[in-house]
């Protein structure tokens, strides 16, 4: 397997190939592949809204999960869960694997459930990387396998990729709503767009910086290109300009 810098070096490219390219919808299929790729793993998509919870695998498994299943999950299963016992009592949403769980944080039935329900299907093992979360709400990439717990070098590189996880979909729900098509027509990239939308927000250079976790100086470069490509030479303008094009609502 390539070494963690090398798989790390592809998200890169990836994730700068993705972000140069309006779309308001989680780019999951080149992001799933990335990650079937890099781990060599199990991948699902998991959710949480509420009290309501539901998942999604890349590669379906005919005839799980059963309603059967859901109710479990629904019922005593979640708040068993080791991961989720981790999260709930840290606070703390860094990639986590079931193994590396502190035993005192989970119930003492948390891991007989787990193998119980899980190992049939080989999802005994697990590696959660939380990228979007909320008050009341968290979307997570999941990683699933039998046998042995994920290596250090795994749990690295999903740490490593979690930023760029959590800036793919912050952009999304920046340019979710947006004229995706006509930003395209304006010549503007997807990162542009979200600079430009902060910026209508009122937002100064320092704090669109922070929010994107770049420099200042790298959302100035944004906004130069901005101006030239909508033909203003101030932020006023190139607001006005892209409502009236159609990028901005």
């Amino acid at each position: 397997m390539a070494t963690v810098a090398q798989r790390w070096d592809e998200w890169l490219d990836l994730v700068s190939g993705l972000a140069a390219h309006p779309c308001p919808t989680f780019p999951r299929a080149e992001v799933g592949r990335q990650l079937a790729d890099s781990f060599q793993t199990r991948v699902s998509w998991n959710w949480m809204d509420g009290d309501a919870f539901g998942f999604e695998l890349d590669e379906p498994i005919p005839g799980w999960p059963t309603d059967e299943d859901y109710r479990l999950w629904a019922t005593e299963g979640i708040p068993k869960h080791p991961i989720l016992c981790y999260y709930r009592a840290t606070m703390d949403p860094v990639p986590m694997t079931i193994g590396r769980v502190p035993r005192h944080l989970v119930p003492s039935d948390g891991y007989a459930v787990v193998r119980e329900h899980l190992s049939p299907v080989g999802f005994e093992q697990q590696l959660s990387i939380p990228y979007a979360v909320g008050p009341n709400s968290s979307r997570a990439v999941v990683f699933a396998q039998s046998g042995e717990d994920y290596c250090d070098e795994d749990v690295e590189l999903a740490r490593l990729i979690q930023p760029l996880l959590a800036l793919l979909a912050r952009q999304v729900d920046l340019l979710d709503g947006l004229g995706c098509d006509a930003a395209s027509g304006a010549g503007l990239t997807a990162r542009e767009v979200v600079v430009l939308r902060l910026l209508s927000e009122g937002r100064t250079a320092v704090s669109i910086a922070h929010a994107l976790r770049v420099s200042p100086r790298t959302v100035h470069s944004h906004l130069s290109h901005v101006y030239r490509k909508l033909g203003v030479c101030d932020r006023m303008r190139a607001v006005l300009a892209a409502k009236e094009l159609g990028v901005l609502n």
